[in-house]
Order: structure tokens, then C-alpha cells, then sequence
């Protein structure tokens, strides 16, 4: 909903990177989105309008998605950028015998200068594209206990991939809130990987016009009775919200050129070249 600002990048790399199906669910946008993504030819928009329940929203994206021709279906959003090593996704996807990749999913630094990330990004600026890969089960109770960090500089949950022959047999009955995962039918194997030469950089944050109207959309969904379960990030900026603090979490979240440097030096941000690196125990590197 409303991402204007990163629609149009967000389409441009997935064409570039060899997405050849595209489709859009958007949410009821006011911004624009709804409008630009129509004019694609080659883009599918499914609409959602504001009095359509949560059934219908997941009716209509399944229905979709089980008509997608493509081998494999790329679970995102407009604000997350799969990054594969070489450039090319299909040759990365090519290279696995898996049946879901789960795909590492960092945060693009935000500095005094701004996104530290071209749109759309491309392999050559893979070493200007700053990414926070600070990984902590425990984060939120650090969140929690200590007010000065921010959610921006922990990497969050992964985003997958999956085969479309295992959704079309039945194998995948569906998936969990944001795509993180897949739910497998009873009795189906389902073999699960971890990436080593895709990543996807996700503008967590870009500016703040964009974060306070993300976040009033959440309030309202929260006023609506969205289940208690559904993304504590976006409640504790909800609560946020309320208060008149959201702009100090956005604030604490930009970062000077001598914090990245310092950051940088101690692990917590690396470049997706640095991540993306062959290893020596990757198949990749074989002659």
C-alpha cells in the first residue's frame, strides 16, 4: 500500500534481474501505486479495496498466485530488493534442488546522505549497498529494554522462494504472515535451503513521510482488530505514534558517514558484495 516512491525501482529490478511474471496486490493505495502499476502491460494488478474482509484479500492473492506459468514464485514486497550474486536469478534458482529457499533479508543503512543503496540496485553497486547484518534472536527484548536502538540496525526474518510444481500438486497448502514461511499439507516433504548466493536488501526505512504514513496505516488496521499476533515491529511504532516519538525513532535510525565507518568496523554492517563473496565451500567456486 502507498509505495510510490519504490514501485517503479522495485519492478525495474525484478525485470532486470529475470523476473519474466509480475504480479501486484495492491492494498487500496491513494498514492499513485494502484495507478502505475495498472499502466504496466506486463504486470497483473489484484486490487484490494477497504471493505474487503481478510478472506477476500487471501482468496484473491491465491487464486493468483496458483495461476502463475512461472517454475518459481517469489514471495516479496515493494520494499524488498533480491540481490543474487551474479545478477541473474534464474541461474541461482537453476543451481539448487530445493524446494523453498529461504533468502537472508538485511536492512539497507540510512545515512545523513540518504539510502545507502542505488534504485534499482545493480551487481556493479553491490559494494556501495550498505546493509546492517547484525543478527540477534533476543533483538526485541533488546528493543524493549533499551530505547536508543533501533529496529532498523537488526536484520529481520528471511523471505522465501518456492518451487511452483509443489504448490500446484497440493505439497504447500499455504503460507505464514509475510511470506516468511510455508505451511506443507499433511504427510508432504518439503525440503527446505538457505540461500548462500542470493540476499534481499529490504528499505526498511527511506524517509520519513513514507514511515509515518506506513505507520498510519498499521494504527488503523490496529483499530480495525487486526490479530494481536501481527507484526510487533509495527505495533511498538503504533504505540510510537500515539505518544509523538515516532520521528525520534526515525531520527535515532539515520546514521553520520563516521557511525557507518565505525559500524562497519565492528560487523554490524558490510556491503551485499561482502555477503554475497564466494566461499570456498561454495559449490560456485568449483572449476
Amino acid at each position: 500500500k502507498n509505495e510510490i516512491s519504490l514501485i517503479a525501482p522495485c519492478i525495474a529490478h525484478l525485470r532486470a534481474i529475470g523476473v519474466t511474471e509480475i504480479v501486484v496486490h495492491d492494498v487500496a493505495s491513494t498514492d499513485g501505486t494502484r495507478e502505475w502499476v495498472a499502466s504496466q502491460r506486463d504486470v497483473q494488478l489484484i486490487e484490494t479495496r477497504d471493505d474487503d474482509t481478510n478472506e477476500m484479500m487471501e482468496n484473491r492473492a491465491m487464486d493468483a498466485v496458483r495461476a502463475i506459468r512461472a517454475d518459481w514464485l517469489v514471495g516479496m514486497d515493494a520494499d524488498e530488493f533480491p540481490l543474487p550474486r551474479t545478477g541473474d536469478l534464474r541461474a541461482c534458482l537453476a543451481a539448487t534442488e530445493a524446494d523453498v529457499l529461504k533468502i537472508p533479508r538485511y536492512n539497507v543503512v540510512l545515512s545523513e546522505k540518504g539510502l545507502c543503496m542505488p534504485l534499482p540496485p545493480t551487481p556493479k553497486a553491490y559494494g556501495q549497498t550498505e546493509l546492517y547484518v547484525q543478527v540477534d534472536r533476543n533483538f526485541r527484548k533488546k528493543l524493549e529494554a533499551n530505547p536508543t536502538l533501533t529496529w532498523l540496525q537488526f536484520a529481520p526474518d528471511s523471505k522465501i522462494m518456492v518451487r511452483m510444481d509443489k504448490l500446484r500438486r497440493g505439497d504447500i497448502a499455504g503460507f505464514t504472515a509475510g511470506i516468511h514461511n510455508v505451511e506443507p499439507a499433511e504427510g508432504a516433504t518439503v525440503v527446505t535451503e538457505f540461500a548462500t548466493d542470493i540476499v534481499t536488501a529490504h528499505v526498511g526505512l527511506s524517509d520519513y513521510e513514507r514511515f509515518a504514513a506506513k505507520v498510519g496505516h498499521i494504527q488503523a488496521l490496529i483499530a480495525e482488530g487486526i490479530s494481536s499476533n501481527f507484526g510487533w515491529t509495527w505495533r511498538r511504532w503504533a504505540e510510537q505514534a500515539a505518544a509523538g516519538t515516532l520521528r525520534d525513532e526515525y531520527d535515532r535510525s539515520v546514521v553520520s558517514e563516521a557511525e557507518i565507518a565505525e559500524l562497519r568496523a565492528s560487523g554490524v554492517i558490510a556491503s551485499a558484495a561482502e555477503l554475497l563473496k564466494p566461499q570456498p565451500a561454495d559449490p560456485q567456486t568449483k572449476s
